[in-house]
């Protein structure tokens, strides 16, 4: 196997429950983004149903789910909601479903603690230390009122999560569906990032850790400017490879299910590595992050992408900064990166 290979010819219907494998049941939902759409599983039990991520919490969504849980859940309870991470279009409607059927959240306390420090009424980073932030990259004050925006609408499509939950580890085992499930816990686009495993089926629920055709942001953010979340993402990646085959059945959160995991898998990791050497030769002379842009990303940067391109152009310096590779110099308040 030379290239991955798709278990369907096209994408489910929306809102049509689509049996993927015994018991499992892939739910395609629309959403008003750029990214028009995710892919939610269903795991059916004898008596009750698990959710596997939600989508955001727009009118379109809810009234999608509603229509499913009257229609296509047998007369059956929803009893556990399981978000693999705390983006919006995956838990954004997580509280709404358990408030609505009384069910249980299953969480990372990872991915539960960042949703409430950047999303809840709770916590919220301090203005100055964002200032500071985004100065330092050599963003202009409306680059940053584009940041706050992009949190408070993200705010906005998230229904608060219940005060209590369950929180999921590495390594752990669930039983759903009647089958045992391994979580595996991905880092770099999200802090604890929960995926699930299942010998029986060769059946990998991906999340956003692993998608056929496109690659995950791995940005960071005010909260922690020398992070490494691109080594994160790098291990992860590592960690897939020794958890999969090309066998598995890998069932992504956005596009088509798939097999050739390890392909895939392989090629982030080359295409990462190389995007960073580009980036390094790139920098012989001193650049300011936005100077980085031109070798990193193929798309173009707008005002809509601006943000996640700060992030990641600055996930890739933070990373050959750990390295030793590459050296910063703050010249009015701005850093400039170098090669060593």
């Amino acid at each position: 196997m030379s290239k991955i290979n798709y278990l369907v010819a096209q994408a489910a219907p929306l809102n049509q429950l689509q049996e993927i494998a015994p018991k499992i049941f892939w739910l395609r939902l629309a959403m008003p983004f750029a990214l028009d759409h995710i892919n939610l599983w269903l795991i059916e039990d004898d008596e009750f149903w698990t959710i596997v991520d939600t989508g955001p919490d727009v009118e379109q969504a809810r009234a999608s789910w509603l229509e499913v849980i009257n229609n296509q859940l047998k007369g059956k309870p929803i009893k556990q909601v399981l978000c693999t991470h705390f983006h919006p279009d995956h838990l954004g409607l997580a509280g709404w479903l358990c408030k609505e059927h009384e069910a249980e959240l299953l969480i990372s306390k990872g991915e539960y603690d960042i949703y409430h420090h950047l999303f809840s009424e709770l916590n919220h980073t301090d203005r100055s230390t964002i200032e500071a932030f985004y100065q330092s990259i050599g963003a202009s004050e409306k680059q940053l009122a584009s940041y706050e925006k992009h949190i408070t609408m993200f705010s906005k499509i998230i229904h608060p999560l219940p005060e209590q939950y369950t929180a999921l580890k590495d390594k752990q085992t669930l039983t759903l569906g009647g089958y045992e499930w391994l979580l595996v816990t991905g880092k770099g686009h999200s802090p604890e990032h929960i995926c699930l495993y299942n010998q029986e089926l060769d059946l990998f629920i991906s999340g956003d850790q692993l998608l056929p055709t496109i690659s995950s942001n791995v940005s960071v953010w005010p909260t922690d400017p020398l992070a490494n979340p691109m080594q994160d993402m790098l291990d992860s990646y590592h960690y897939l490879l020794a958890t999969i085959n090309d066998n598995t059945k890998v069932l992504p959160a956005h596009g088509l299910p798939f097999t050739g995991g390890l392909i895939r898998t392989n090629k982030l990791i080359v295409d990462t590595e190389q995007d960073i050497e580009n980036l390094l030769n790139h920098c012989h002379q001193p650049r300011k992050l936005a100077e980085t842009f031109s070798v990193l990303f193929k798309s173009e940067i707008t005002k809509h992408n601006l943000m996640l391109a700060y992030g990641e152009a600055l996930a890739c310096i933070n990373y050959l900064r750990v390295k030793g590779k590459l050296s910063v110099n703050e010249v009015d308040g701005v850093n400039y990166y170098q090669s060593i």
